[in-house]
């Protein structure tokens, strides 16, 4: 059976360019757009769309169409996580790279779908915004209000991990025991990418439901040594 293999932390600014959403966050609330999902109550963001929010550096190997678990590392404005799975035998798989691209909009509260003429949203863009990302997004906006920098999201960092032809059965269960800390395991990961430091509260991205499976389909192993990325995403007491 596949063991899940996990790389080294990697810094999203290191992949992709981040183009800033520069409109205006006023209400700094959401709308619910009926079955679609929820959507800041904000103009349309400056990139437009979701496929727009992550733009691929060239000739950088990026993650695009890569499949896998993936992982998000973000530190301000307090440290957050999130875990989630790009399988490669869906009906229409979709890449580790697309995925994110959701999740930035995700984190940096930008609207991406269409608006009336006054500028209030009509549809999400395909990307519905939950709970805990709300709740986030909503704090990491007015973290950065002070002093009026744009969120280019230079402290979100990934770290991906593959398991053979990466099937969604076998990730989904890798992910699990990851979001539930199955023998410690997110705990490590924590220390990995913020090491020497108090990893108690990190706020998690997840909704986290069901429990961790009574057996994984191989091992996870964890990089055994890794480089700092530097003190720019690093976290920062606020």
């Amino acid at each position: 059976m596949p063991d899940l293999v996990i790389a080294c932390p990697v810094s999203l600014r290191d992949v992709y360019c981040v183009p800033a959403d520069d409109t205006v966050w006023d209400t700094l609330n959401y709308l619910q757009l009926g079955s679609q999902g929820q959507t800041p109550h904000r103009p349309r963001a400056t990139f437009a769309s979701h496929t727009n929010a992550l733009d691929p550096i060239p000739q950088v190997p990026n993650f695009d169409t890569r499949f896998g678990v993936y992982m998000l590392a973000v530190c301000h404005p307090h440290k957050a996580f999130y875990v989630g799975i790009a399988a490669a035998d869906g009906q229409a798989p979709e890449g580790i790279g697309s995925r994110v691209r959701k999740h930035r909009v995700k984190l940096t509260a930008s609207h991406v779908g269409p608006t009336r003429d006054c500028g209030s949203p009509t549809g999400t863009g395909g990307v519905h915004h939950p709970g805990r990302w709300r709740q986030f997004a909503l704090a990491r906006y007015q973290f950065h209000l002070s002093p009026l920098a744009d969120d280019l999201c230079d402290d979100v960092r990934m770290v991906v991990g593959t398991a053979g032809g990466n099937a969604g059965e076998t990730l989904e269960e890798y992910e699990a025991a990851i979001l539930h800390n199955e023998g410690g395991i997110r705990s490590r990961l924590f220390d990995i990418l913020w090491p020497g430091e108090d990893n108690s509260n990190v706020f998690i991205l997840n909704t986290i439901r069901g429990r961790a499976p009574d057996e994984l389909p191989g091992a996870i192993i964890l990089p055994a040594d890794c480089p700092e990325l530097g003190a720019a995403i690093r976290y920062t007491e606020v």
